[in-house]
């Protein structure tokens, strides 16, 4: 089910097992799945899926032990993982989304 939604990255999720810190997390994410550049709900999908350890982390777990861990903030948060993806694609125009270009070229129509 999550393979659609959350393809195996094995770089993403050692590099998930190593680092503790949200950007380079994200970073990796960005970089190695482009359609997550434009889509923040499917970007921390993947966040979660691997900070919750992958396929062999969610076995055995509910869609309530997933909302307990939420609400409880033992998981991180959508808004950090999305203002870390802002700050990221500000700082490295190459892990900008289509969107971007599309939303800059509507903008400059609209000056114009």
């Amino acid at each position: 089910m999550f393979d659609n939604i959350c393809p195996t990255n094995e770089n993403a999720m050692k590099l998930f097992e190593f680092h503790k810190h949200i950007k380079p997390r994200v970073q990796a994410l960005l970089e190695g799945t482009a359609r997550l550049r434009d889509n923040d709900d499917a970007l921390v999908a993947n966040y979660l899926y691997h900070e919750m350890g992958g396929k062999e982390g969610l076995k055995g777990k509910t869609a309530e032990d997933l909302l307990k861990l939420i609400a409880s903030g033992d998981l991180t948060s959508g808004d950090a993982i999305t203002r870390v993806r802002r700050k990221i694609q500000e700082e490295c125009p190459h892990l900008r989304g289509s969107k971007y270009a599309e939303r800059k070229q509507e903008a400059e129509a609209f000056h114009i």
